[in-house]
């Protein structure tokens, strides 16, 4: 089980995440979305305020998404400061809104005991079936936008469209 685990975070780790992933969609289970959460600006705050601030940052946003997201989603750090959250069983994609504002409200309260740091997230958000029916695809979709929102003065959200044009 503990392998399966991200260590400083508790959630689950890339390799788990993807399995439990792969898993849902191989049982033709019903749509679900792919978030991916970049912390904007992370290496600047860990050489500004220190790595275990920015340990610390890492900690709280796990702790946070678990208790923004229901227990049967699926809630993964997969790099540094990367994230992964997929929706499981979507009745309406209109509760990614309400989802991603209380994501990117959980970064707005960070403090070093002294200054409130200005932390944010950038978002990618990628729909299964409709984007792509494995974990690279899906992925693939959601890291696109994303980076597109990091592109475009970061702390905002994107969702993948199939006719979007690059920029």
């Amino acid at each position: 089980k503990a392998a399966a685990l991200d260590p400083l975070t508790g959630l689950l780790n890339r390799r788990e995440c993807e399995a439990r992933v792969e898993r849902y969609m191989q049982q033709g289970h019903n749509p679900a979305a792919m978030l991916l959460i970049d912390v904007d600006n992370f290496k600047q705050i860990n050489d500004t305020y220190g790595h275990l601030f920015g340990d610390r940052v890492l900690r709280e946003t796990a702790g946070s998404l678990r208790a923004i997201f229901r227990h049967e989603d699926i809630a993964a750090r997969i790099g540094g400061d990367e994230f992964v959250v997929f929706m499981t069983n979507l009745q309406r994609n209109n509760v990614i809104d309400s989802k991603v504002n209380a994501i990117r409200n959980i970064f707005d309260h960070y403090t070093n005991g002294e200054t409130i740091c200005s932390i944010g997230c950038s978002i990618g958000v990628s729909f299964y079936p409709d984007h792509g029916r494995n974990f690279s695809f899906l992925f693939e979709k959601a890291d696109e936008v994303m980076y597109h929102a990091k592109r475009r003065c970061k702390n905002r959200y994107y969702i993948y469209k199939e006719d979007a044009p690059e920029t």
